[in-house]
């Protein structure tokens, strides 16, 4: 039988890996609402009274639009006043067209790279820091 191996390395990537999995990083100039619609990707509201809120899709349905988030997400918790159609593990929200002040499109380069890069980065620099051999060369 093999004897199983505390490896600290891994166990710091998992952690990393766990908590940075799930960020979105979002454009910062606004998109318009039909390209928000056309991608079917997360996206970022910001109605008129300066509330954002993080949608994983925006459909248009004349000139509603129909936004869809986790029913356990900040979004649904929030947004827990208006209509609410459950959809699976979603709901669908209702947003007047009028009240849209701005959306922002995912960034999919960018979330890519944090979730990815960030913790790959952390990690390497936890085990630099924690091995026995690291001795930084600050040229003096």
């Amino acid at each position: 039988m093999k004897n199983f191996h505390f490896n600290f390395g891994r166990l710091i990537l998992l952690l990393l890996s766990i908590t940075l999995g799930s960020c979105n990083v979002y454009h910062s100039a606004p998109g318009t609402v039909n390209e928000a619609v056309e991608s079917e990707n997360r996206v970022r509201l910001v109605t008129k009274d300066n509330k954002s809120f993080e949608l994983k899709s925006l459909r248009q349905e004349g000139e509603k639009l129909v936004g869809t988030t986790g029913k356990n997400s900040e979004t649904a918790k929030m947004l827990n006043g208006r209509k609410q159609k459950l959809a699976g593990k979603n709901v669908e929200i209702v947003f007047q067209r009028d009240e849209v002040m701005a959306v922002y499109l995912k960034n999919k380069k960018m979330s890519r790279l944090v979730n990815y890069g960030v913790p790959v980065i952390g990690t390497a620099g936890l085990i630099g820091v924690t091995s026995s051999n690291f001795k930084p060369d600050v040229g003096f």
